[in-house]
């Protein structure tokens, strides 16, 4: 090596600088110019050199030799492609001369190995060039993602992160290189600062996923869901990508209210829904479905359906089908009926409508299912059947005659009744019309019946049918316009009048003998009023002459007993004579009047006997009495006090008392005589009826004209005992003027 060539140690140096000059020198035409002047280097400085080397399209020479003696070239290969050359001139080495020769072997296992030293740095470079570029593309893309991303140690501090990071953060690049992770939560989450044991969970599970609210610079708050993975590197880095998911969150709000909507629909749902997953547990119920079960909602969700919901006589039956339609081996058919059983442990027949909830795969992974509790109805429905049954019976044994049939048309439905009362057979009158069996001269009549039914829907009437043996057979019918079968019919109940058409026969013979038998009466009064009251009159005046002008005793007495007996006959006309004319409550004219005035005029005109008697009439109670009442209620005082009078001993007392008895007015009248049997005070008030009184003259009539007058004032009357001691209380209510 003494001549050209430098020592190993220097040329070692120099080929780590031709290798550094060519990795790191950016220009290839400033690497290709320091490579040519460092070339040079490699050669003992004595010895002229000339270099040029072609790289990639590129060329450069330095010219210290001209005239060489040797020119060594290389080619320069890259990846198999021929990418340029090494060209050395030397010169003062003649190849003649044999010494040369081993040292220009030498030199070219020195261009060799610059040869392969350029290669491997060329190769190298581009390789860097590539990386740089795939790193800056990666730095780009990561740059660009919409994700958050952070890397960051094993002591949570930040190492690395994208564009879109900082931006958020609103922190420059170095304030973020300075940061722990924890600091960062600090200055920028929402709600809990706390750091969550990331690192931890992501060395331990391998990924570690959390959701927090971030701050951003714009003080929008963005929720996030951060994910943390081991970079699986010797520097142990996690790396996080965080993604801005208010979309989502908005979403999932959004279904929220759509799926809490859908619940109150279902909610307020007439009919039970709910819904039971793979596992046949109940997830879903509405409240009319709590309601048939008798739970609340949350002791139903998450029990198995089956298990808890189901009779033991149906569960498993129906468990298979129900998971057989999962397995899609079975479709739910559209509608069937099933038996639940509630809280109280009473079975209920729902009707149901299932339809299975697949996923996108097609994979079934529940069943809806809506249901209307049937139990109810199906008891109607079996009691109408059995109410169909009794009205049947009830329709066929009622003695009444009952047909439906339709207007203008024939018979639809005839009972056993009208059958039997007619003479016909069922199957002869489903061919007849009701028309067929009227009395021939009442079929207009018939017809004029049907048209007001028709209008009407109700009408009552009479007819007569005939029947099939020519009897005639008088009904009064109740005809209704009813829907029968979907059709407009009429309903009639037909009753047979037969014997009440004899007793209106017997009743207007009756009618007729009372008109008479009042007429007779009516005269009969007149006969009292104009006949015999008038003579007995007349009578009345010669005995008071008579008693006025003779002296003589005996015919005095014989005078007087003339006149006592007439006075009595006049009374018994003139009575009479009232209670004739008593009759009904219509032929009475009512007015207020006050009582007790009216009840002391009485006493005042009965002052004769009074005193004649030395009794005694007292007035206690109310002192102002306003009925609703008609002045013949003087008959009823007068009648009451002058039994009292009659009936009570010399020296006695009459209380007469006046009181209020909610909307009446009680008027007693109290003697002190001997008293009324029990057994005598049911009939006192009738006609001609008299207690025994031995020398006590009275014609039986009085109380008999209080009662007709208090009933026809709508009062009540009676007699009791005198509290006090011996006699008798009689008394009359009358309605109070308000």
């Amino acid at each position: 090596m003494n001549g050209y060539l430098k020592r190993n140690e220097n040329v070692n140096n120099d080929v780590t600088d031709v290798f550094g000059t060519l990795l790191n020198e950016p220009s290839i035409e400033k690497s290709l110019k320091l490579l040519t002047d460092r070339i040079p280097t490699f050669f003992e400085e004595s010895k002229p050199v000339s270099i040029k080397i072609g790289l990639l399209g590129k060329e450069y020479q330095n010219l210290y030799c001209t005239d060489p003696d040797v020119t060594l070239v290389n080619e320069i290969v890259i990846n198999g492609k021929n990418e340029g050359f090494i060209e050395i001139n030397l010169k003062g080495l003649n190849p003649e001369v044999e010494d040369n020769s081993s040292r220009i072997e030498e030199y070219k296992k020195q261009l060799d190995m610059l040869t392969r030293v350029v290669t491997l740095a060329v190769e190298k470079r581009e390789e860097i060039a590539q990386l740089k570029s795939i790193k800056k593309e990666i730095q780009d893309c990561y740059n660009k993602l919409d994700d958050y991303i952070f890397v960051i140690d094993s002591k949570t501090n930040i190492v690395d992160f994208n564009t879109n990071f900082q931006n958020c953060t609103g922190l420059s690049s170095d304030e973020l290189h300075k940061m722990n992770l924890s600091e960062l939560m600090e200055q920028c989450a929402v709600g809990s600062k706390e750091l969550l044991p990331i690192i931890e969970k992501a060395a331990e599970y391998g990924s570690f996923t959390f959701e927090c609210e971030h701050l951003c610079r714009n003080e929008e708050n963005i929720p996030m869901s951060i994910t943390c993975k081991p970079m699986n590197d010797e520097k142990g880095l996690f790396i996080c990508v965080g993604k801005d998911i208010s979309e989502r969150k908005r979403t999932e709000e959004l279904l929220k209210r759509e799926r809490d909507k859908l619940y109150n629909y279902l909610d307020v749902a007439g009919s039970i829904i709910g819904i039971v997953n793979t596992d046949l547990n109940v997830i879903f119920v509405n409240n009319k479905g709590a309601e048939v079960l008798g739970y609340d909602k949350k002791d139903i969700i998450g029990k198995n359906w089956f298990d808890y919901f189901l009779p033991e006589s149906v569960r498993e039956i129906t468990r298979s089908n129900f998971i057989k339609v999962l397995d899609h081996e079975l479709d739910p058919p559209d509608y069937f009926e099933n038996v639940i059983i509630t809280k109280e442990g009473e079975e209920r027949l729902i009707f149901w409508h299932d339809v299975p909830v697949e996923d996108e795969n097609g994979r079934r992974i529940g069943v809806i299912s809506s249901g209307e509790d049937i139990t109810e109805s199906r008891r109607m429905e079996a009691m109408l059947v059995e109410s169909e049954k009794n009205l049947k019976t009830i329709f066929n044994q009622v003695d009444d005659l009952i047909y439906i049939c339709r207007p203008y048309g024939n018979f639809i439905d005839v009972n056993k009744t009208m059958i039997s009362s007619t003479g016909y057979t069922k199957e002869q009158m489903l061919e007849m019309s009701p028309m067929d069996i009227v009395k021939p001269e009442m079929k207009q009549l018939m017809n004029s019946y049907s048209e007001r039914i028709i209008r009407e829907e109700s009408v009552i009437f009479e007819i007569t049918f005939v029947l099939s043996d020519g009897t005639l057979l008088p009904l009064e019918i109740n005809s209704r316009l009813v829907e029968y079968e979907g059709e407009q019919a009429i309903l009639s109940v037909a009753r047979n009048i037969t014997e009440r058409k004899k007793a209106e026969e017997r009743l207007k013979r009756y009618a007729c003998e009372l008109k008479q038998s009042n007429d007779l009466k009516d005269l009969f009064t007149d006969i009292i009023r104009h006949d015999l009251l008038t003579p007995a009159s007349v009578i009345k005046g010669y005995a008071e002459e008579l008693l006025d002008t003779i002296s003589d005793e005996k015919a005095r007495k014989l005078a007087l007993k003339v006149k006592s007996n007439n006075d009595r006959l006049i009374e018994m006309l003139e009575t009479a004579t009232t209670l004739a004319k008593l009759q009904k409550q219509e032929d009475i004219d009512f007015e207020v009047i006050d009582l007790v005035p009216v009840f002391k005029m009485i006493i005042d005109g009965f002052r004769e006997q009074i005193e004649a008697s030395q009794q005694t009439v007292n007035v206690y109670g109310e002192t102002h009495c306003p009925a609703v009442a008609n002045p013949v209620i003087e008959e009823i005082f007068a009648n009451l006090l002058s039994n009292a009078i009659k009936y009570s001993p010399v020296n006695s007392i009459i209380d007469v008392t006046f009181s209020e008895e909610a909307n009446m007015w009680k008027v007693d009248v109290t003697d002190r005589g001997a008293g009324i049997p029990d057994s005598d005070k049911t009939l006192l008030f009738n006609r001609f009826q008299r207690v025994d009184k031995s020398g006590i003259k009275g014609t039986g009539l009085g109380l008999a004209i209080v009662k007709r007058i208090i009933e026809l004032h709508g009062g009540a009357y009676g007699v009791n005992d005198n509290l006090e001691g011996k006699g008798s209380t009689f008394w009359v209510t009358l309605k109070k003027a308000f």
